[in-house]
């Protein structure tokens, strides 16, 4: 009898916490529901939450929401997060667990799970603490594989098609097929025809009846924008009308897809398109509210194109790189990104115009903040490129490896092209190469030793890079930049790394 066990014995004292809630059989996104499935065995492919994608749906899946898993996995997700960050910011958050589960509980009560899992928890730190961490701090490798979502790609029969944890991947390897459907379909012209105006909330029922929407094109309308459409309005220049709809859903043959309309900025005025990809959708628009945002301040951008601070100066410092006229594009363009987007987009003609007052007040600072920044970069730049001229003959590899490490950090366009938060370490990364350049004479087989390490380790990069054909992969960006600190570390390491960074840290990345 004492080997006879029952039902409690056999359950943890914890099981209590294995509900639907926390673990549940489905996933709903953007108004759709995806199967969950839950696996334990370290080491295999499966192990951890598994979502089911058929085909046709695969690029209306949204990365971000999947960050998030599911809520009876994020606190310990938020734990192993929290303690990959630096000590002196991981000090403010002990003890760890406690402050994981406080992160948690904040979630369940006030999250929003369309918000990358790396922001919500770094503005959660900020606003429980004295810290100031960055995205960048957080370091994704340090997670176990069951820390990601696994994604299972199945065809109409419900047979698998394949399976991996990255989205991206799956995505260049099988998003065209997906989008056949949603692009060969006539609907996407039938909608972009009903959405193609908008107006003033209330006006849209004198123009079009309702029912004409929901029935001669099964397009049905979600969000705020649900009864504003009208007959085509092609250009617009101004917020116009009330609000975009989020989503539009589309039924055809027994199938369900979803488009996703966005301001698509045409040089001059907007244009509304449609998408079946809700990231390429939000790029789009951001680009196109950006458009708004510049005609509708286009005295104040005015006037900032020829009161740039030391333009002149930083104007010839740039000159290898590319014009003056660029240089001033990507300068006032960043700024009005900076101004008028950094709390997020608006959505509502009151928001927009809000925003548009607030960018005016405060266009002139963000734009002399960057001209420092700027300033410090392209000297360093300067001192770097003098260097590598003097060290050419001499030290050819290395030289090469540094002007291709160049080449990534500063193309023309790295102002708009590189993330601002990476921008502020620029200087350091150039300095730390031209310390690497003056050590050459006395430490060349140490630095080939490192630079073969180096070399390693980008390939593999490349390699995995050109595998997404294009699409972008978020721990593949954040490795580039751990690429930048490991070469900090390895060939200038008194100019330290705001985070541990090693070779054997980045091979398990």
């Amino acid at each position: 009898d004492a080997l006879k066990l029952n039902k409690e014995d056999l359950l943890s004292k914890r099981a209590g916490g294995i509900t639907t809630e926390f673990y549940p059989k489905k996933l709903d996104m953007s108004g759709m529901s995806f199967d969950l499935n839950y696996h334990f065995e370290p080491g295999s492919p499966r192990d951890g939450v598994t979502l089911t994608i058929p085909l046709m749906l695969l690029n209306q899946v949204n990365a971000v929401r999947t960050e998030w898993l599911v809520p009876g996995m994020l606190k310990e997700k938020a734990h192993q997060l929290l303690k990959s960050l630096p000590q002196k910011l991981r000090r403010h958050c002990v003890p760890v667990p406690q402050f994981a589960e406080l992160f948690l509980q904040a979630h369940l009560e006030h999250g929003n799970s369309e918000k990358p899992l790396l922001e919500s928890l770094r503005d959660f730190v900020i606003a429980q603490t004295p810290a100031r961490p960055m995205v960048s701090d957080f370091r994704l490798e340090t997670l176990a594989p069951h820390h990601f979502m696994n994604f299972k790609l199945v065809d109409e029969h419900g047979r698998q098609l394949d399976m991996q944890r990255s989205l991206s991947a799956l995505k260049a390897e099988w998003g065209k097929k997906a989008q056949e459907s949603f692009k060969s379909s006539d609907v996407v012209e039938q909608v972009r025809a009903q959405v193609g105006g908008l107006t003033k909330p209330g006006k849209a029922d004198q123009n079009v009846p309702s029912s004409s929407v929901t029935h001669s094109t099964n397009v049905h309308v979600k969000g705020q924008g649900a009864a504003q459409i009208t007959a085509a309005q092609e250009q617009i220049t101004a917020w116009s009308f009330g609000s975009l709809p989020e989503m539009l859903e589309i039924r055809r043959g027994g199938q369900t897809f979803f488009g996703y309309p966005a301001l698509k900025d045409m040089g001059d005025h907007c244009e509304l398109q449609v998408y079946d990809e809700e990231t390429v959708a939000r790029a789009v628009h951001e680009n196109g509210v950006l458009r708004l945002f510049a005609i509708a301040l286009k005295e104040p951008l005015r006037y900032l194109n020829k009161n740039l601070l030391d333009f002149q100066k930083v104007a010839m410092l740039y000159m290898p790189l590319g014009t003056a006229d660029e240089l001033q594009a990507q300068w006032v363009k960043l700024t009005l990104q900076r101004s008028a987007l950094a709390a997020g987009l608006p959505i509502t003609e009151t928001e927009f115009l809000a925003k548009v007052h607030e960018a005016k007040s405060r266009m002139n600072l963000i734009a002399q903040e960057i001209g420092r920044l700027l300033m410090n970069v392209l000297i360093e730049y300067t001192n770097l490129s003098k260097k590598l001229q003097a060290c050419a003959k001499a030290f050819p590899e290395a030289t090469q490896d540094v002007q291709a490490q160049l080449m990534w950090l500063m193309p023309k366009d790295f102002l708009l092209k590189k993330p601002w938060e990476q921008l502020a370490h620029y200087p350091r990364y150039l300095k730390a190469a031209q310390v690497r350049l003056d050590r050459l004479r006395n430490s060349l087989e140490r630095d080939q030793l490192a630079m073969k390490d180096v070399a390693r380790l980008q390939l593999n990069w490349i390699r995995a890079s050109a595998q997404l054909k294009g699409y972008e992969d978020e721990s593949l960006n954040q490795f580039a930049w751990q690429l930048q600190e490991l070469r900090v570390s390895l060939f200038a390491q008194e100019l330290r790394t705001p985070m541990p960074v090693s070779v054997k840290r980045l091979e398990k990345a």
